[in-house]
């Protein structure tokens, strides 16, 4: 069985040095994304293409105990935030490596599998707890049989 952590660490921008765009993120409100990882960082890149980014660090650790770290960052590019937070938008993710676009993707997953939402009380609620990718596979199996 493996877990994956994650960790939002958006008040720490320079972590996210070196990421670079590894896909988008479709059909997502500003309110899911802070559901799911907490409250992004709303200060302005020093160029102004980005005004609000969530850096996330993850952490998957398989059944014998080995840690793979990673991060990924959500990211609006100029100007393509919605004013609104419940208005649907494409975010940019950002990641050293394809393998964080896909932790993302699970992390989508899992927010979308699971009714953990339902209890959400504003700090994120991905990035509280620990989830089990064998959670995900369950929900994936109980998919195919219905």
């Amino acid at each position: 069985m493996q877990n994956i952590k994650f960790e939002n660490i958006s008040d720490d921008m320079g972590l996210a040095n070196g990421t670079c765009l590894q896909g988008y993120m479709r059909d997502i409100t500003t309110r899911q994304l802070t559901e799911m990882f907490g409250e992004p960082n709303m200060v302005p890149s020093g160029d102004g293409k980005v005004t609000c980014e969530w850096i996330i660090k993850t952490e998957i650790i398989d059944e014998d105990g080995e840690v793979e770290s990673g991060l990924f960052t959500l990211y609006d590019w100029k100007g393509s935030r919605p004013y609104s937070d419940n208005e649907l938008w494409t975010i940019n993710v950002g990641g050293h490596s394809k393998q964080d676009y896909f932790n993302l993707l699970d992390a989508r997953d899992i927010a979308e599998k699971t009714d953990f939402l339902y209890a959400y009380e504003g700090d994120g609620k991905l990035c509280n707890d620990e989830h089990s990718l064998s959670l995900l596979n369950m929900c994936r199996e109980f998919a195919k049989e219905a």
